[in-house]
C-alpha cells in the first residue's frame, strides 16, 4: 500500500487516536506533515513500513507499550521518530536516516531503542527530559552534530558510535552493562560497554 500526500498544514498520513491493538504494516507513507501519528494509544505495532519525505515520520503523543520495528524512516525533515510523554515503547531494527533528529524522546521514560541503524542525521538520538531509557545494539554513525545528546539516568551499552562528536551529555548515565558472553556490536565475544570508532572511520 502507498499513502501519498502533499505537505501543507497539519496533514496526517495515518492517525491512531485513543486506540489499542492496531497494526500498521507494509505501507509506504510520504508527503505529509506527520507520516504516522499515535495519540494516547497503546499495545500497537508499526512494522515493515517505508516512511519518507514527511515533516515528521512517526510521532507518539502520550502513547504506551507500542513497538516500532523494521521500518525504513528516511528524509523526514524534522524528526524521524519522536516520542513525547510516551513510556514503555520499543524502537527496534529500523533504518533512521536523513533527519535533523533521527530519534527524539521528549519527556519519555522506560523506552528501549534497540538494534537500529541511525545514520546521516544532525543528531542521531536526542533524549530531552527523558530518563530510565535503554539504548543498546545500535549503529550510530555519520550524524553531523552529535551521535547522541542526552540528559541523566539512562542506560547505553553495546552501541557503535562513529560520529565527529559522538556524545553530548548533561548529567550521569550508565555506559556499561554487566559483562556477558555473547556476540557484541563489532563481532566480539563479550557484551559490556560501547565501541567508540575513529570519527572518520
Amino acid at each position: 500500500w502507498s499513502i501519498l500526500g502533499e505537505i501543507a498544514g497539519m496533514t496526517i498520513g495515518i492517525l491512531v487516536r485513543s486506540a489499542s491493538n492496531v497494526t500498521i504494516r507494509n505501507t509506504e507513507i510520504r508527503g505529509y506533515a506527520y507520516g504516522i501519528y499515535f495519540d494516547e494509544s497503546s499495545n500497537s505495532i508499526i512494522v515493515n513500513n517505508v516512511i519518507v519525505d514527511n515533516l515528521i515520520g512517526i510521532w507518539f503523543s502520550y502513547s504506551f507499550s507500542n513497538t516500532i520495528a523494521n521500518n525504513t524512516v528516511m528524509r523526514n525533515d524534522g524528526h524521524g521518530i519522536l516520542l513525547a510523554g510516551s513510556c514503555g515503547n520499543t524502537i527496534i531494527g529500523n533504518i533512521v536516516e536523513g533527519h535533523y533528529f533521527g530519534i527524539e524522546l521528549h519527556g519519555s521514560c522506560d523506552n528501549t531503542i534497540l538494534g537500529n541503524m541511525i545514520t546521516g542525521n544532525a543528531y542521531g538520538i536526542d533524549l530531552f527530559d527523558s530518563s530510565n531509557n535503554t539504548i543498546a545494539n545500535n549503529i550510530i554513525a555519520n550524524n553531523g552534530r552529535a551521535g547522541i545528546n542526552l540528559g541523566p539516568g539512562n542506560v547505553i551499552y553495546n552501541n557503535l558510535f562513529n560520529n565527529t562528536q559522538n556524545v553530548v551529555v548533561y548529567g550521569s548515565n550508565y555506559w556499561n552493562t554487566t559483562l556477558t558472553p555473547g556476540r557484541n556490536i563489532i563481532g566480539g565475544s563479550w557484551i559490556g560497554g560501547n565501541y567508540w570508532a575513529i570519527p572518520n572511520g
